[in-house]
């Protein structure tokens, strides 16, 4: 059985946005979101249809590289202007008119052109698709294919599904540029590249075995000069992996990291990001890299993937005699009714003589209700050092509104019972501001954060900042 499975440089500031659980959510009721419209399921264990992480990346974890099926959001939906001049993907016809099985008699060589290439896509004559509820499914989520054939016949030449065999060899580029000034302070602001990366897949057996390589340089506003920036580069991942196996069972190893937790926010500067990165190991999440061998599934609703992580590594320090080892779990379901998404994530990691010892429990809910995308996640986290033993546990209430096309308001309220650094104490966040995706493969934000950090016994510190980013990706 078969297996489904430029960048405009503008001098303007975005937020980052890599594998953000809740697209899937915005998208869950819209099967165009992800392909041409029309298809018809295959059996369950031949079935790739997922609202997972795996969906738009090409890592089962999220973030990073986009596969086929994320790039065909992100050219045709993430998008509130067409210029022509840039030559725009394809807009497309909505469910009743992509019926293919009927545009050929079933000659010999008309099912062979199907099988190879598939009719051309039946393009729609505005550029911009709004209206989501003519690409819902229709009712074909009822039909399973009798065969490969009649699958293939609802597949038109330009869907993911076909562009993925078009070639073994496939990449992509990012770019982040960040602005950030805190109010009420002396400080200059700070305007700089923040990172820039590179992916390449290379697919030897074509649909299942899968060579990924993910490059990143990290910019610094305290560096002026490129050369020396792009002189700090390192390897963000490197792993092979195995897919496209029966259920959607996929195997992957190498240097990555895992996935954990429901809302696993790209953002740095985010609350539960600064406590999970201190609860790890102590600093930033951009350099948290583990030895990882994954076995996951996501046939449809459920989801599950389980991580036997074999060693750490951190940016620019290669300690041989790391001895991290642990393991990660994540389940949940994920359905297209109002997109709900709920998902439990695990994570216990220790050294070798215990003494550095890391636990970490997540539950969350996310859901679509009318314009907004909501997404409630509660973290409890441990940590235990030589001279510490530090817990905490972190509420937030992560919601994007949609306003007019691809214009979200976005608003965030994060609160734990330990301060920043996960020492004892209290910290909020509050943060609210314009998410914009102009064109396809730009993303602008502008925000208002305020932090609110009291730690025990000490001075409350409150701080205001305005913060912007452009992010820029093919």
């Amino acid at each position: 059985m078969l297996r489904l499975s430029l960048l405009l440089m503008l001098s303007c500031l975005a937020w980052q946005a890599e594998g953000e659980p809740w697209l899937g959510i915005r998208f869950a009721q819209n099967c165009a979101g992800c392909h041409a419209p029309g298809r018809i399921n295959l059996p369950p264990m031949d079935r790739r249809c997922t609202l997972s992480c795996q969906g738009c990346h090409v890592n089962p974890n999220g973030g990073g590289l986009r596969n086929f099926y994320g790039k065909w959001n992100e050219e045709r939906w993430l998008r509130s202007f067409v210029i022509e001049a840039l030559r725009p993907a394809s807009s497309f016809a909505p469910v009743n008119k992509q019926h293919y099985h009927t545009a050929l008699p079933p000659t010999a060589d008309n099912k062979e052109m199907i099988r190879k290439q598939g009719h051309p896509l039946v393009v729609a004559p505005q550029q911009l698709l709004e209206d989501e509820k003519p690409y819902a499914r229709d009712g074909l989520e009822f039909k399973t294919a009798r065969d490969d054939f009649q699958f293939l016949q609802q597949i038109p030449q330009e869907d993911p599904y076909r562009l993925h065999d078009a070639s073994k060899i496939d990449g992509g580029v990012e770019l982040r540029y960040q602005y950030l000034t805190k109010l009420k302070d002396s400080t200059e602001p700070l305007s700089f590249l923040m990172s820039a990366d590179v992916g390449l897949r290379w697919r030897p057996l074509h649909r299942n075995l899968h060579l990924v390589y993910e490059g990143r340089m990290l910019g610094s506003p305290h560096v002026d000069e490129l050369i020396k920036q792009i002189d700090k580069a390192w390897t963000r991942s490197l792993y092979v992996m195995l897919d496209n196996l029966p259920f959607n069972v996929y195997v992957m190893y190498g240097l990555y990291r895992p996935l954990f937790g429901g809302n696993p926010m790209p953002d740095h500067r985010a609350l539960p990001q600064r406590l999970t990165a201190e609860a790890l190991q102590g600093g930033s999440a951009y350099t948290l890299q583990y030895q990882t061998l994954s076995i996951g599934t996501a046939p449809n609703v459920p989801y599950a993937n389980v991580h036997v992580i074999t060693g750490r590594r951190r940016r620019f320090v290669h300690d041989k005699d790391d001895t991290t080892r642990g393991v990660a779990a994540n389940v949940g379901l994920r359905f297209v009714t109002l997109g709900i998404n709920t998902t439990y994530s695990f994570w216990f990691t220790r050294d070798k003589n215990n003494t550095q010892r890391s636990l970490l429990h997540s539950a969350s809910l996310g859901m679509q209700l009318w314009r907004t995308t909501a997404i409630l996640e509660a973290l409890q986290l441990r940590r235990k050092n030589p001279t510490t033993k530090d817990r905490g546990e972190v509420v937030t209430l992560d919601m994007h509104t949609q306003l007019w096309r691809q214009f979200y308001l976005t608003t965030q309220y994060s609160w734990a019972n330990v301060t920043a650094d996960l020492s004892a104490g209290r910290s909020q966040q509050y943060r609210v501001g314009l998410r914009a995706f102009p064109l396809a493969g730009v993303d602008v934000s502008f925000n208002y954060e305020f932090d609110i950090n009291d730690p025990k016994g000490g001075k409350s510190e409150k701080t205001h900042s305005l913060s912007s980013q452009a992010h820029f990706y093919l």
